[in-house]
C-alpha cells in the first residue's frame, strides 16, 4: 500500500522525490512480481499504473462537488481527483485552472492538461 500512497501523494503535492522512492520500490520487486503476479497483486497493480499512467483529474467551479460525485461513480482506474470551488496555488493539480462562469473538468497526465470539459460524459470520451 505504501507504494500506491507514494505514487499518489507524489502527484498531489508535486513531490518527485516521493515518486522516485516508489519507483525504486517497484524496481526492487519487479522480477518476483513478474514471476508470481497472483501472489503480488498490489505490486502488480502499481506497476500497471506506471505502464498506463495515472489520470489526474481536476474539477474546479461552483458545482465541483456534484461533478466530482458523478465522476467518482464512473469506473476510471488509476486516477487522482481533486476539486475546489476556485483554483488554488496550494495544490499543484488545481493551480492555474481557469473556470470562467461554469465548472470545468481538466484531464491531465503529469500536469499536462487537455482542453477542459464541462460534463462527465465529455471527460470519459477524452480519457
Amino acid at each position: 500500500m505504501m507504494v500506491h500512497n507514494l505514487l499518489q501523494l507524489g502527484v498531489l503535492f508535486n513531490r518527485p522525490d516521493w515518486t522516485e522512492r516508489a519507483m525504486n520500490m517497484l524496481n526492487a520487486v519487479q522480477q518476483v512480481v513478474g514471476r508470481y503476479p497472483n501472489s503480488f497483486g498490489n505490486w502488480a497493480m502499481a506497476m500497471q499504473g506506471q505502464v498506463y499512467g495515472l489520470h489526474e483529474i481536476a474539477v474546479v467551479g461552483a458545482t465541483a462537488p456534484q461533478l466530482t460525485a458523478g465522476l467518482l461513480a464512473a469506473f476510471i482506474p488509476n486516477k487522482i481527483v481533486q476539486q475546489a470551488a476556485q483554483p488554488s496555488e496550494d495544490w499543484p493539480l488545481l493551480a492555474g485552472k481557469a473556470t470562467g462562469n461554469k465548472s470545468l473538468i481538466y484531464a491531465c497526465k503529469q500536469y499536462a492538461c487537455q482542453r477542459p470539459v464541462s460534463s462527465i460524459n465529455e471527460l470519459l470520451a477524452t480519457i
